[in-house]
């Protein structure tokens, strides 16, 4: 099935960076130099290569982004659950 992930192994993705590496001064460009591994490793397409030399940046510290151990997803703030989200949901008017 085209475009699931985890189509390619690990090891396939690894040496496809590690050639795009290699053979990027035999080429005009960073694209060709892909394009060429990808046509070499029989990927589907040159972005899919693309992705991965810059996924390898990133988790490199090479290039600015978040690795997936990284990411984080902003949450409540600390003492807050999410029902506390809406300011008039547990509003109590003061007595006077």
């Amino acid at each position: 099935m085209a475009g699931r992930h985890g189509q390619y192994p690990p090891e396939s993705r690894e040496r496809a960076v590690r050639l795009v590496a290699e053979c990027r001064p035999d080429h005009a460009s960073e694209w060709e130099a892909m394009g060429s591994v990808a046509q070499k490793l029989s990927i589907g397409t040159t972005e899919t290569v693309r992705k991965w030399v810059r996924r390898a940046e990133i988790d490199a510290d090479a290039r600015p982004g978040a690795t997936p151990g990284r990411r984080s997803r902003p949450g409540p703030a600390a003492g807050h659950s999410r029902r506390d989200d809406h300011p008039d949901k547990h509003h109590q008017p003061d007595e006077a």
